[in-house]
């Protein structure tokens, strides 16, 4: 059975999962920890980044094209929305990222952003998997 080490944001313990994590509407991954009771969110998958770069690659390919036509831009309200979250979304993505990697830096226990284990491998194989030297 695979299980995920994530390592608390707020009170940096490691938190062990054996499911998948819930995901918040952006995309973020939500995860409990027992320790400190509170949910911290990890970033976005590969997955996640790729579609919303192309969102945000589409928006401005679409507003040059209309720029290239002559045509004045009309507003879309779903058009701006969309642009607005992809926006929050890579930007609060690269936050996570910023201090899950200033956390590691700073502590030797953290590991880089969550390491997959599986049961009854030994903790040196565990240990290779994160940090292969």
């Amino acid at each position: 059975m695979n299980t995920d080490t994530y390592v608390c944001t707020q009170c940096k313990n490691p938190v062990r999962m054996e499911s998948k994590p819930k995901r918040s509407f952006m995309g973020f991954a939500r995860i409990p920890c027992p320790s400190c009771k509170t949910e911290f969110r990890y970033p976005l998958t590969t997955g996640y980044v790729v579609v919303y770069w192309l969102l945000l690659l589409g928006n401005v390919v679409l507003v040059v094209y209309l720029l290239s036509l002559g045509q004045g831009i009309i507003p879309n309200p779903i058009g701006i929305l969309v642009l607005v979250y992809v926006v929050i979304s890579l930007v609060k993505n690269s936050t996570l990222k910023r201090n899950i990697a200033q956390m590691s830096k700073s502590s030797v226990d953290v590991p880089p952003l969550h390491v997959n284990a599986v049961e009854g491998e030994s903790k040196d194989r565990q240990a290779d998997a994160v940090d292969p030297r």
